[in-house]
């Protein structure tokens, strides 16, 4: 067999109705030069027999096994046995598009890029999702050697790709001598693992591309370890944590900024969720006592944070007339998002009715 082009990596916990689906967009793709890792974690429902399964019938797949140890254990187990130029991640609850190694493959050869990033589609947790063409394509990359150039160029010039891909590892390829050399792995603990692996990879890649095309179909799964409200305190420290870390590798100020307000953004989809009082409270008590004063420095100078999530978590530090002012400010940028709804909803009624 050919030396593989793309290593697909898959972590499998339970995954047992769904995974079928997710084999099947696999082996179906387009570019045919690819291995298939799956590491079963400890399942204890049918997920390894499928596997097998599977593997039976296409001598791409290769399946290990572990004790449960967590995602992030699962997906370091199965790039250590990666031999393709490129990785890349997929859940086991998940779709990708028929098309994704074979576009996002391109895309790297054509530019030369460490990360080839992309959009993906929400489906609800008991419909499918099929593995479909997307549409008309544009791209676009972040070029600059500089590590805080690299930042502000994701950040800025693909702001829809980091708003809706977040800190994902299944909305990236990533180029396996880039994380080989600078030692990125996953953090072997539950929560979070994903936001400090993107993170790293970011700073350490010399060149990403952005490929404008949802390649990817994201399952939303209610029992997913991901969509449990009481674990969004962990988040916050897992954040920190992501933050902690990049601080060790000694990146420009203009870069952590950058980086912060990238993990920051991130953490406001979690707590934008339906929480109870319980879970808020406990979060805000984690913000308050669990923030290095460095971070809070940077929020507070920070040229890229938008204002609205700045005035968030400026409301939990300074004095108590900033501390009531930033609440104030989020407030406003609350109300002002529910009135632009309400004017939208009511825009062709209004048209309707009081046209000239």
């Amino acid at each position: 067999m050919p030396e593989p082009k793309i290593s697909i990596v898959i972590p499998v916990y339970n995954a047992e109705s769904y995974l079928r689906a997710c084999l099947d967009s696999a082996v179906q793709q387009t570019l045919r030069e690819i291995e298939i890792i799956c590491v079963d974690d400890g399942s204890t429902d049918a997920s390894l027999q499928i596997l097998r399964e599977y593997a039976a019938r296409d001598a791409r797949i290769r399946v290990e096994t572990q004790e449960n140890l967590g995602g992030g254990a699962a997906r370091n187990h199965g790039m250590a046995l990666a031999c393709g130029e490129y990785v890349y991640h997929l859940d086991a609850d998940d779709v990708m598009d028929l098309t994704l190694c074979e576009k996002t493959y391109a895309k790297a050869l054509e530019t030369d890029a460490d990360i080839v990033a992309f959009f993906y589609q929400v489906f609800e947790e008991n419909r499918s999702c099929g593995a479909k063409g997307a549409g008309a394509e544009s791209t676009s990359e972040a070029t600059e050697s500089e590590c805080c150039q690299r930042l502000k160029a994701l950040f800025h010039d693909t702001s829809r790709v980091l708003r809706y891909n977040g800190g994902t590892p299944w909305c990236a390829l990533r180029r396996r001598s880039m994380l080989v050399e600078n030692q990125i792995t996953f953090p072997e603990h539950v929560i979070s693992h994903d936001t400090e692996f993107a993170a790293d990879s970011i700073i350490c890649a010399r060149k990403i591309a952005v490929l404008e095309e949802p390649l990817y179909g994201y399952r939303v799964v209610a029992s997913s370890i991901s969509h449990v409200p009481k674990n969004v305190p962990n988040r916050y420290v897992s954040s920190v944590h992501v933050l902690e870390a990049a601080k060790k590798r000694d990146i420009p100020d203009d870069a952590m900024d950058v980086l912060v307000t990238f993990v920051l953004t991130k953490f406001l989809f979690f707590w934008d969720k339906p929480l109870s009082h319980a879970v808020r409270r406990e979060t805000r008590k984690r913000i308050k006592t669990e923030t290095p004063a460095w971070v809070w420095e940077v929020v507070q100078k920070s040229r890229h944070l938008p204002p609205d999530i700045k005035a968030f978590y400026q409301q939990f530090f300074g004095s108590s007339f900033q501390r009531l002012r930033a609440r104030m400010k989020r407030r406003k940028y609350a109300l002002a998002d529910w009135l632009a709804k309400k004017l939208l909803a009511y825009s062709p009624w209004m048209w309707r009715n009081f046209r000239p």
